[in-house]
């Protein structure tokens, strides 16, 4: 898991692409709620006349105040999200594997790659959208149902109201992130042996997990999490401290920086720690499955042949 931390050639140049990528998807998005909430309801007397800190209430209000286009922007910078973590996933793999492409070009060996890989990488992550909806989904109706029998065992308000939400939103990341592993190494086993069957392939990626928890699934899981909790801690210190010019605004400014370099290089050691463990000997009967179908829907297209066929032997 430690070995995940040497990084090959390219594996800087890699990060850097991603953390590019990043803040380009996210850019229609953010371009279009910070203009439209600057030119409308940020002048608003309503959220301009409160002194100090913003309440928390005001500031949701402003988030439900956003224009009308930041639907669409988000839709733009979702769809540009989920294709550049396609071709990057594709790319960093091939790159950080045990036989590199001789291509030194890391823009060109993502393209090429993760073009490649683009549909399995797809039909996967459409697998992990469905997984999550059901489980959130799933969730949300046991918090829901807590909360009527919290009502009636007469529980008390600070429980129902703050501990219940708390619980449902720290079980849904947890969720959420275990999806998001099964998603992480689905992609990695199909790129490393060329693999198109996303069905089979998922149950390889639950195999691994079976074998090595923690090395797998829970790595994955638990760095995501810190990972992905970090720029938020700095978002709150941004709004406790109010910085506003100086020393303060920079040194916020360059944490949340920092953050996003840091994700970008916890990626970079998933990959390369992710096939480190790929590529243990415990793991070879795994890489020797075939990538074969199941015959699922052979069987059910062949299944109404087999029921008339004995009807008229009768």
């Amino acid at each position: 898991m430690l070995d995940g931390l040497r990084p090959p050639a390219g594996a800087l140049r890699l990060a850097l692409l991603r953390l590019v990528m990043v803040v380009l998807a996210s850019s229609p998005a953010l371009v279009t709620a910070l203009l439209g909430l600057d030119a409308g309801a940020a002048r608003r007397p309503y959220f301009t006349e409160v002194p100090g800190r913003l309440p928390v209430a005001r500031l949701l209000q402003l988030a439900r105040d956003l224009p009308d286009g930041y639907a669409a922007a988000l839709a733009v910078s979702v769809v540009l999200a989920v294709l550049g973590d396609q071709l990057l996933t594709g790319g960093a793999v091939a790159l950080l594997g045990p036989r590199p492409p001789k291509e030194r070009r890391v823009l060109a060996v993502v393209w090429k790659r993760g073009l490649t890989h683009l549909w399995p990488f797809l039909r996967a992550v459409a697998v992990g959208v469905i997984l999550t909806a059901v489980g959130a989904g799933l969730i949300g109706a046991l918090f829901r149902r807590l909360d009527v029998m919290g009502y009636r065992a007469g529980w008390s308000g600070e429980a129902r109201a703050l501990y219940l939400p708390l619980a449902s939103v720290g079980l849904t990341v947890l969720w959420m992130a275990a999806v998001g592993a099964l998603v992480f190494w689905c992609r990695l086993i199909t790129a490393a042996d060329g693999r198109r069957r996303v069905r089979r392939t998922l149950l390889l990626a639950l195999r691994v997990f079976v074998r090595h928890p923690l090395r797998s699934s829970g790595l994955f899981v638990s760095s995501t999490v810190i990972s992905t909790l970090l720029p938020g801690a700095v978002l709150a210190a941004w709004r406790q401290a109010e910085p506003v010019r100086g020393g303060a605004l920079g040194l916020l400014l360059g944490g949340w920086c920092a953050a996003l370099c840091l994700q970008a290089v916890v990626w970079i050691w998933l990959v390369r720690s992710g096939w480190l463990l790929y590529l243990h000997e415990g793991l070879a009967d795994l890489r020797a499955t075939a990538d074969a179908p199941f015959g699922v829907l052979t069987w059910l297209r062949g299944l109404p042949g087999k029921l008339v066929s004995p009807r008229r032997a009768r």
